[in-house]
């Protein structure tokens, strides 16, 4: 006898960054898996295999279907050859041209990361409020997008990591280090020092700029924290006021329902 309940679609989202590929694995709205792989240029049958791979090792099904945002269009080619092998077919690449239900007041639209009008389609769908996203990850992002759904635009600055490269690479005898909140903001040692600057200078860095994006748009969003250092940015911030660690696949899934 067939169940009168409603099947719930397995949904697999996957958000190509510069330095990771992030994998969501929802059933219905519910998160139930997620994984992260380095960025690299994979062979399609590579990707294909290991998103294959993955699935039967996780006891995952075969996704009802993928929805993918990325910012390198080579490994986007080879996802979606590999996965249309070795999953499915029903595959959507999202890009700024997608009926997200959000107008863009950006002059150049198509050079616009699909990652950061994906958070801020999702910012307005969870929030229902004007609001400003921190994308904390190989770079940082600060997007704006009002409660009428118009994405305004934002401000892009190096990341942590980044700084951190830089830092050692020009400088001979400073040294890579954990990124770990030192116990005071005046360094002790070379070490604390170090993770001062990048930290502490991170967080006032992203402060300031939200303090002068309110000032100047004239509204007091959400302030919402997403990325890979969201948590350490946001447990010493005195701005942001949520903290969404996927919000890039909570979108990509909320996407679903209006792309397929």
């Amino acid at each position: 006898m067939e169940s009168s309940e409603k099947k719930q679609l397995l949904i697999m989202a996957i958000d190509v960054g510069n330095s990771n590929i992030t994998v969501g694995i929802f059933k219905g709205d519910e998160l139930i898996d997620q994984w992260r792989l380095r960025t690299r240029l994979y062979t399609a049958d590579e990707l294909g295999l290991l998103f294959y791979q993955l699935t039967r090792v996780n006891h995952i099904e075969i996704p009802d279907r993928i929805i993918i945002c990325s910012v390198s269009p080579r490994v986007t080619l080879m996802l979606k050859m590999g996965l249309s092998r070795y999953l499915t077919g029903n595959i959507e690449i999202v890009d700024y041209r997608s009926d997200m239900g959000i107008s863009i007041s950006y002059e150049t639209p198509d050079t616009l990361g699909i990652d950061r009008l994906v958070n801020a389609f999702a910012a307005v769908e969870l929030y229902r409020a004007d609001c400003l996203i921190v994308d904390i990850g190989t770079a940082t992002t600060l997007d704006t997008v009002t409660n009428q759904r118009e994405y305004i635009g934002g401000v892009i600055l190096p990341g942590i990591e980044m700084a951190a490269e830089s830092l050692t690479a020009k400088t001979a005898q400073l040294f890579t280090t954990e990124l770990v909140p030192p116990p005071t903001v005046i360094g002790k040692s070379t070490r604390a020092c170090i993770q001062s600057g990048l930290i502490f200078g991170a967080i006032d860095q992203i402060d300031g700029l939200i303090v002068r994006i309110c000032k100047e748009w004239g509204r007091k969003p959400k302030v919402i924290a997403t990325g890979g250092h969201a948590r350490l940015i946001a447990k010493y911030s005195t701005t942001i006021t949520k903290i969404e660690p996927m919000l890039t696949l909570i979108g990509l899934q909320r996407l679903t329902r209006r792309l397929f």
